[in-house]
């Protein structure tokens, strides 16, 4: 059995919590093979074709505070190491409830174990099959031994080292009372939410075809690097860069059989306009440009720090308000049938800042007076080139539903 640890988990999850999807090149690059098989035993991780997906399991334990909390809380719920701390929990309410502690024993199951009485009850039940008289007529520590052996069991029979799990998750590895006293301050014994349904299994075609599909595929905003050189040696082993096959969060530069470097600026264009994000921007960019001599444009205009940085982009309709593009974007992911996942609960905000200056760096937009607007050289293609005009002038119902969500209709 490999050393299957918390700590062999924890890139893994944080690959999938920043890109929604680990590919089978990337899966090895990580040598994540059997930290993948556990995960997905236990519901945690969705196995696809060549790929694997965040599972309903890591799903319900999403938002996070942060990538480690994310970490701690999937590795909690892992079905096998979730059976060991409700067997331990319910090992030590009863223990205490046989020393007469019962209104501390009410008081933890009241406050702290909401809803995890059926759980603690099945266990026990099956620890007084094994003591010799009833529960409530055991010791303390006849008790004990059989909770023992019971947690030795689903321990050999998951093949895990608990010790090892409760010292990287909890900060204790033993006694019983100390590892339960800090599952219940750490929240590892908390009721989680009813599980959804897996993922359905549709490949990307591309973004045209989902959005008429209406498949309510994941949308992952990407991780660019803080200074994106765009260097075709490193192209092809970044995440950023890769086509994904069942969620968007790439920009899908570097294909499943990459052509040699290095890579066209359109085909940076082609890739931006086959994320969601990216081409919501450059949608409402595109309908300020075509509106821009009908008297009533978008206008989208740069919100920059105190350092001069790009961080937001603020959209001005006449007769309504001014709105800043991040707070909007859940809603504009929405209304094309898509869905935003947000694993930290907010729009990362230097990630969003990257993406931005990239869209500049790739002249995808430019500045012009105070307003930015569409790149010149892209809004050519965007009117001369077949594929461009594809991507970027055939989804005009959609357009129009983006402006609508901006005007709160």
């Amino acid at each position: 059995m490999p050393d299957l640890t918390p700590a062999v988990l924890q890139p893994i999850l944080a690959h999938l919590l920043t890109w929604g999807e680990l590919s089978s090149a990337e899966a090895r690059r990580l040598k994540a093979e059997a930290g993948l098989a556990l995960l997905v035993s236990g519901g945690l991780v969705q196995a696809a074709p060549e790929s694997w997906l965040v599972g309903p399991g890591l799903m319900r334990c999403l938002p996070a505070a942060s990538q480690e909390e994310a970490w701690k809380k999937a590795c909690w719920s892992l079905p096998a190491y979730q059976a060991y701390l409700t067997g331990l929990a319910a090992g030590e309410i009863a223990r205490r409830g046989l020393e007469g502690a019962r209104e501390l024993v009410e008081s933890w199951v009241a406050r702290q174990l909401s809803g995890r009485a059926a759980e603690f009850n099945a266990f026990l039940d099956a620890i007084e099959d094994d003591l010799p008289t009833p529960l409530s007529e055991s010791t303390p520590g006849t008790l004990v031994q059989a909770v023992q052996r019971r947690l030795q069991k689903l321990e050999e029979a998951a093949g895990l080292d608990f010790a090892a799990w409760n010292a990287a998750l909890l900060g204790i590895s033993a006694p019983a009372e100390a590892v339960f006293q800090a599952a219940l301050a750490r929240g590892a014994l908390t009721a989680l939410p009813t599980l959804t349904a897996e993922m359905e299994l549709l490949p990307i075609i591309d973004l045209n075809h989902d959005l008429n599909a209406s498949c309510n595929r994941r949308v992952w905003l990407p991780e660019l690097a803080a200074d994106p050189n765009f260097d075709p040696s490193t192209l092809a082993t970044d995440p950023a860069w890769q086509t994904r096959r069942y969620v968007f969060s790439s920009l899908p530069v570097v294909g499943a059989e990459p052509h040699p470097p290095p890579y066209a600026q359109e085909e940076y264009w082609r890739a931006c306009c086959q994320h969601p994000i990216p081409w919501i921007i450059i949608q409402l960019a595109l309908y300020g440009h075509i509106q821009f001599g009908l008297g009533a444009p978008l206008q989208l205009f740069p919100v920059r720090d105190e350092h001069g940085v790009l961080v937001d982009l603020r959209a001005a309709l006449p007769e309504h308000p001014e709105q800043h593009l991040s707070e909007r974007l859940p809603r504009l992911i929405a209304c094309l049938g898509l869905e935003l996942i947000l694993p930290f609960g907010n729009l990362p905000s230097a990630s969003w800042e990257r993406l931005l200056a990239v869209m500049l760096q790739l002249n995808l937009l430019e500045t012009a007076q105070d307003q930015l607007i569409l790149g010149r050289e892209f809004a050519s293609l965007a009117f001369t080139s077949k594929y461009i005009q594809d991507l970027v002038r055939t989804p005009k119902p959609w357009r129009a539903r983006l402006v609508d969500t901006l005007q709160g209709e």
